[in-house]
């Protein structure tokens, strides 16, 4: 792993972060609660932003790696093209499902065609994000990321003149300013689209597409059942605890970043360089995520009744919501072993196991919010528990490797469950 593209991947969201922390401080205490439920059900929506353009760029993230280590600068090209154009289409598509289903929820016409753009708007600078980071290029993805970071800081004053409109014409704003900053002028849009290269991948890109969409649904299962369960003012409680967990599971995500690209690299040259690779990284982070989980959890409780008073948090809500980020280096690694050894089935049946878990959990606690966190802790613990023992049979992981990797993970997400279970339940 490179120490420096770590560092501007981490460097960038860690401002993205801080700036995402302001908007938490300041958004649920200018916005009545039912007005800042809307704005946690229209980040459920976009987060299904991966169907937009039927997941052709997570293929494009698989294979341009490869690619750009063998210096094919026009086959890298040629995708460019291809994949922004035919995504650009589909993503209008994808926005006309987002503004019905937000119409059909709040009921505002103007909301709704204020947020129609925002979804092909952000898919072409999500596009431009991914184009940079899968050629390593780092430092572009890090200025990238920040201005994204300070735009969403941007639109506070609007929201502070005029409530949750002044919210939807900020974020629209901000999406269209991103686009002009990031957009790589050597990319004409709607100027080229290979129609055999769409039709040879797209049945691995609705794949791919679909395990992105559900990989993230798993990751915040709890806040996709508090928003089609709970009603607004326990969506809003429970949507500012998720953005605290969002905010760190982010910074993990993109600490990871380097290292996905690097192992679907070394999956080009070899399976078990590519496992040996990824179990030194689990090594090395393992007691650092351990410390730093406990650490947050600790201190969110006293957090949140410091900076939002108005609203009723429960501890153990908070705290089993954010003590799920134990299992995020362990499954971020191994999950990318799965994609680039193309194992998709067995990948999907995993999250599917977790995605059943979570909501059974939740739905057993009710309207109790502290179900919806419950829940999504214990359903990413068993996604990761079965990628460890689905490893071994659909990657050929060898045994040694396979014991050694099973004993650092469950020492480490061993001791976080007992520190859970004992301190907060």
């Amino acid at each position: 792993m490179s120490f420096v593209s770590s560092r501007q991947a981490l460097v960038a969201n860690i401002v993205q972060q801080a700036c995402a922390g302001a908007t938490l401080l300041i958004l649920p205490n200018v916005l009545a609660s039912g007005a800042f439920a809307e704005t946690v059900f229209v980040a459920v929506l976009l987060s299904f932003i991966a169907l937009a353009d039927l997941g052709l760029s997570y293929v494009y993230s698989r294979v341009v790696p490869a690619m750009s280590s063998r210096g094919e600068i026009e086959t890298i090209s040629h995708w460019d093209h291809t994949v922004c154009s035919f995504g650009l289409l589909t993503s209008l598509l994808f926005a006309v499902f987002v503004s019905i289903g937000y119409f059909a929820k709040f009921h505002s016409v103007l909301h709704a065609v204020l947020l129609f753009p925002v979804a092909p708007l952000t898919f072409l600078t999500s596009f431009y994000v991914n184009r940079v980071s899968s050629l390593g290029d780092f430092l572009s993805y890090q200025r990238m990321v920040m201005m994204r970071a300070v735009l969403a800081v941007g639109i506070l004053p609007l929201v502070y003149l005029w409530g949750i409109s002044g919210w939807f014409t900020g974020t629209l704003l901000a999406a269209a300013i991103l686009l002009v900053y990031a957009r790589d002028r050597s990319i004409r849009l709607l100027s080229f689209i290979d129609w055999p290269l769409v039709r040879a991948n797209v049945a691995e890109g609705l794949t791919r597409c679909g395990i992105a969409v559900l990989w993230l649904q798993l990751l915040n299962v709890g806040r996709l059942y508090a928003s089609t369960h709970y009603s607004h003012d326990s969506i809003a409680e429970y949507g500012i605890a998720a953005s605290a967990y969002q905010s760190v599971a982010a910074l993990i995500i993109s600490a990871f970043l380097p290292v996905s690209v690097e192992t679907l690299r070394r999956f080009g040259q070899g399976a078990e360089d590519a496992m040996r690779y990824v179990h030194r990284v689990a090594e090395q982070v393992a007691p650092w995520t351990l410390l730093g989980t406990i650490v947050v959890a600790e201190i969110s409780p006293t957090l949140f009744r410091i900076f939002f008073p108005a609203y009723h948090l429960d501890s153990g809500m908070q705290v089993s919501l954010l003590s799920g980020v134990i299992f995020y280096p362990f499954f971020i690694l191994w999950g990318n072993c799965l994609i680039g050894a193309r194992r998709f089935i067995p990948y999907i049946f995993l999250i599917l196991l977790g995605l059943a878990t979570a909501w059974f959990v939740a739905a057993y606690f009710g309207s109790d919010t502290r179900g919806a966190a419950i829940g999504q802790f214990i359903g990413l613990m068993v996604y990761t528990l079965a990628m460890y023992l689905v490893a071994p049979i659909v990657l050929d992981v060898p045994v040694r490797l396979w014991l050694r990797a099973m004993l650092v993970f469950s020492l480490t997400a061993g001791s976080v469950v007992i520190y859970w279970a004992v301190r907060w339940l």
